[in-house]
């Protein structure tokens, strides 16, 4: 009994003594929801835990895990309402072995603080919510403080949750992402104090006419109106900009490079111009994502990546994309699946006949535009389709092009084409994009 209670004293000394540092160099205390029982991993008590999740296992509501420093190769999962603490975020490490996430939280008012969260770097479709280092599933209040996250897909992932909040995390070679189905989904308590590559993540909640720019590891816009962001220089982290629930937004002057997921995501949000960007060297999926986004200028922006340059899901209608230079390595230049009336008018679109389609390796009719899920009303003239170009000639010039339609090309694509659409006046020369 002397014993557990020396531990208990230390055991609080530890936690009330810990402090994050927000942006402007002030100290916060460490605060936890609860005062229930203290579980203990790691160190050299007799009745400590080997592993954080045979302590979640053994814990019930209201306890505090404290995890003494050390590695942990293991991939936790947070189903109870616990605070789990550790001794010194740099040297209490959590290892999730390479697999789709290390800390997995699917329930509410849990606190998590002092670790370094490494190693989930497994990219997996179709479930995103399982790619991050840290991610919160559905759940609401949950707290992420001063934390560090390097190789990872992605640092923090925020799925269909509510109120979360995120103070003083450090993420390398990665940052965040947040999806949702509805507003709710994107609101949380989020501050210049997580950084991303040593640069401050740049989180606007229901902003008007405010500029946006300079050096930031991630920009979000969230239920905002009438901003400028333009100037910015992101790099080899997840995700670029997020814009959700947003309009009148114009995004100019910058450079997004080098990004593990989406450059620029667009979710519900119309009215906003896309000029003079350049989106370079993405890996794995599509440099630009609209969904559910209507009455959008995309113009004189060069976007280059593995995946499809810009994809449009779900009514993303009436966008305009003129005078963009467009290619994709590994898939389409551009997927419209359920979107309609959009005008691609004056580009460069670069492809091939035939490429793998990602889900089963199968050969999708590819090339550098594929349409999907009735996306029949969409106008294409004069664009210039770099695949018509062999030997440097091009000998079908005075034909229009061809554009393929399938059942799906996003969760199964399909091998034959089932309409096809056409641009009848394709340009002959490639347009200067500047």
């Amino acid at each position: 009994m002397i014993k557990k209670l020396i531990m208990s004293i230390i055991f609080l000394i530890l936690i009330f003594s810990a402090t994050t540092n927000n942006i402007s160099g002030e100290k916060q205390p460490i605060k936890i929801f609860y005062r229930g029982e203290n579980l203990y991993v790691g160190g050299s008590g007799p009745e400590n835990y080997t592993k954080i999740k045979y302590a979640i296992e053994n814990a019930s509501n209201g306890d505090t895990i404290f995890v003494f420093k050390g590695v942990y190769q293991e991939n936790v999962y947070v189903n109870k309402k616990v605070n789990i603490i550790g001794e010194n975020k740099s040297n209490t490490i959590i290892d999730g072995k390479g697999k789709t996430f290390t800390v997995q939280i699917i329930v509410d008012d849990v606190f998590i603080a002092n670790f370094s969260i490494v190693n989930a770097t497994d990219l997996f479709w179709p479930d995103p919510w399982e790619l991050g280092g840290l991610g919160i599933y559905k759940s609401r209040n949950v707290t992420i403080k001063n934390n560090i996250f390097s190789n990872n897909f992605i640092g923090i992932c925020i799925f269909k949750s509510s109120k979360c909040t995120l103070r003083n995390n450090l993420m390398y070679g990665c940052n965040m992402a947040i999806w949702g189905d509805d507003l709710n989904a994107y609101i949380h308590d989020i501050d210049s104090s997580n950084r991303a590559n040593e640069r401050p993540i740049s989180y606007n909640k229901d902003k008007k006419d405010v500029i946006i720019s300079g050096d930031l590891g991630e920009v979000f816009l969230i239920n905002c109106t009438n901003c400028s962001v333009s100037n910015l220089n992101i790099t080899k982290v997840t995700n670029g900009i997020q814009v959700c629930y947003s309009n009148n937004i114009i995004i100019k002057n910058s450079i997004i490079k080098n990004i593990n997921s989406t450059a620029l995501h667009f979710d519900h949000s119309n009215n906003n111009i896309v000029c003079n960007n350049t989106f370079l060297h993405h890996k794995h999926l599509d440099s630009i994502f609209l969904d559910l986004s209507k009455n959008n200028i995309f113009k004189y922006n060069i976007v280059k990546g593995y995946g499809a340059a810009i994809t449009l899901m779900r009514k993303s209608n009436f966008n305009m994309f003129y005078k963009n230079d467009l290619s994709s390595k590994n898939l389409h230049s551009m997927i419209i699946d359920k979107s309609n009336w959009n005008k691609i008018i004056c580009n460069n679109i670069n492809g091939s006949f035939i490429k793998k389609a990602l889900n089963k390796n199968t050969l999708g009719v590819s090339g550098d535009v594929l349409l999907s899920q009735g996306a029949f009303f969409n106008k294409f003239y004069k664009n210039y389709w770099r695949e018509r170009i062999l030997n440097g000639k091009n000998f079908i010039k005075h034909f229009p092009k061809i554009i393929f339609g399938v059942g799906s090309a996003i969760v199964e694509p399909h091998t034959f084409p089932i309409f096809i659409d056409f641009d009848f006046h394709p340009a002959n020369e490639p347009y200067q994009i500047s």
